[in-house]
C-alpha cells in the first residue's frame, strides 16, 4: 500500500513539473528545487526527488553536479531532430487515426479547434501582442490535447507515447522565447486554421490528406522555432546560451 501511495505521489509530482514546463511556469534553463516543488505540490521531498530522477532520465531535466537541477534547453540540432521525429510519428498517427477515431473523439477535437480559434480571435480583436496567462494556458493545453487525441486514437500505444515524449521536448523552449518578428496573433490564427484542416480530413476519413496536412503543420511549427533560434543567437552574439550567465559562471567555477 505504501509503495502504491509513493508511486502515486511520484506520478503527481511528474505531472506537476511537466505542466509547469508546458504552460511556462518554468522555462528551459531555469533551476528547480525539490524543496520548493514539495511545498507547491503539498507532498514530501522523497517522491519529488524520484520524479526529478525520472524526468532527468527522460531528458526533460539535467543535473549539474554541485550546482543543482535545471530544465534542459535542447540545442538547435536536437530541436531539428525532434521536429523531424514528430513529423514522422504524427503524420503516421493522423493517417491511422482517420479510420479509427470515434465520433466522441472527433467532437472533442472540434471543441478544441473552436476554443483555440476563439482565443486567437480575441487576441486579434483586442490588438494585444499575445494572450494573457489564462488564455495562454488554455491555448497551450488545447493544442496539446488536440495532438494527443489523434495520437491516442491511432490504435498504437507505443506510437502515442513516443509522440507525447517528443512534443514535451519541443515544448522546452517555452512560449516566452518565440520570435519577436513573427506577430503572435497571426501565428495563432494560422495554427487554428491548420488544426481545423486536419480535423476536416479526419472527419472525411481521408488518411492521405490528414497525413499530408499534419506534415505541413509540423513543418510550419519548425520554421517558427528555427526563426526563434536565429534571433536568440543574434541577440547573444552567435550562440544561444544553455543557462543564464550567472549559472554559467557558477558552473565554470565548479568545474575548474
Amino acid at each position: 500500500m505504501h509503495k502504491m501511495e509513493t508511486m502515486t505521489l511520484k506520478q503527481r509530482a511528474c505531472e506537476f513539473i511537466r505542466e509547469q514546463i508546458l504552460v511556462g511556469g518554468v522555462q528551459a534553463g531555469d533551476q528547480i528545487s525539490d524543496v520548493t516543488l514539495s511545498k507547491q505540490i503539498g507532498i514530501s521531498r522523497t517522491p519529488v526527488r524520484e520524479a526529478i530522477s525520472q524526468l532527468e532520465s527522460e531528458g526533460l531535466l539535467e543535473q549539474i553536479p554541485h550546482v543543482g537541477v535545471f530544465v534542459r534547453k535542447p540545442g538547435r540540432q536536437e530541436l531539428v531532430e525532434l521536429y523531424e521525429l514528430r513529423e514522422i510519428l504524427e503524420a503516421r498517427a493522423a493517417e491511422r487515426a482517420a479510420s479509427r477515431l470515434t465520433q466522441e473523439q472527433l467532437d472533442r477535437l472540434q471543441v478544441l479547434c473552436d476554443d483555440y480559434e476563439r482565443i486567437a480571435r480575441t487576441v486579434r480583436d483586442t490588438r494585444t501582442p499575445g494572450p494573457d496567462e489564462d488564455m495562454a494556458r488554455c491555448m497551450i493545453m488545447a493544442d496539446l490535447e488536440f495532438h494527443l487525441i489523434i495520437a491516442r486514437g491511432c490504435g498504437n500505444s507505443h506510437l502515442a507515447k513516443a509522440i507525447s515524449d517528443s512534443r514535451m521536448m519541443t515544448h522546452l523552449m517555452g512560449r516566452r522565447y518565440l520570435p519577436t518578428t513573427i506577430p503572435f496573433p497571426d501565428k495563432m490564427a494560422a495554427t487554428a486554421r491548420e488544426h481545423q484542416a486536419v480535423l476536416d480530413a479526419l472527419r472525411q476519413h481521408d488518411a492521405a490528406r490528414a497525413r499530408d496536412l499534419m506534415i505541413e503543420h509540423i513543418r510550419l511549427a519548425q520554421q517558427v522555432m528555427d526563426k526563434w533560434y536565429d534571433e536568440v543567437e543574434q541577440r547573444q552574439g552567435g550562440q544561444a546560451q544553455a543557462y543564464p550567465p550567472s549559472i554559467q559562471a557558477l558552473i565554470g567555477r565548479m568545474t575548474r
